[in-house]
């Protein structure tokens, strides 16, 4: 019985120390573009594509609701990703790796420019060239 007892207790404490460290898996991500141009880009994310990145003529944050309507929006898993923007005929313009945490962005850009932003659990991403 005693068995039991201590087997039912190491479960319970491994189910419960298992739940505190839970923290949130993702980031609300809102992708602009601030090329004036006219020159649509398409977003890339670890070359799988996710959608046309809208231009936008005033950089967004995190506090602006209407401007973030505007944005290319989806939940980003965190990790390190490969964030590529693409013109009409699959022309890199601007490209960066990036790792995306609950408490931290890192960028590398790699071509062209990018604008990036955390706050809290928002990210806002910015693509030029």
């Amino acid at each position: 019985m005693k068995i039991k007892i201590n087997f039912l207790i190491a479960i319970f404490t491994i189910v419960l120390l298992s739940q505190c460290n839970k923290e949130d898996k993702t980031s609300k991500a809102y992708f602009y573009s601030s090329v004036p141009n006219g020159d649509q880009l398409s977003l890339y994310i670890n070359d799988n594509y996710h959608g046309k990145i809208p231009y936008l003529n005033v950089e967004p944050d995190c506090q602006t609701d209407s401007l973030m309507q505007k944005t290319l929006f989806f939940n980003l898993k965190h990790g390190r990703h490969i964030m590529t923007a693409k013109d009409m005929y699959g022309n890199i313009k601007s490209s960066a790796n990036v790792r995306v945490s609950k408490h931290k962005l890192s960028v590398d850009g790699r071509a062209g420019s990018q604008r990036m932003s955390k706050e809290d659990n928002c990210v806002v991403f910015g693509f030029s060239y």
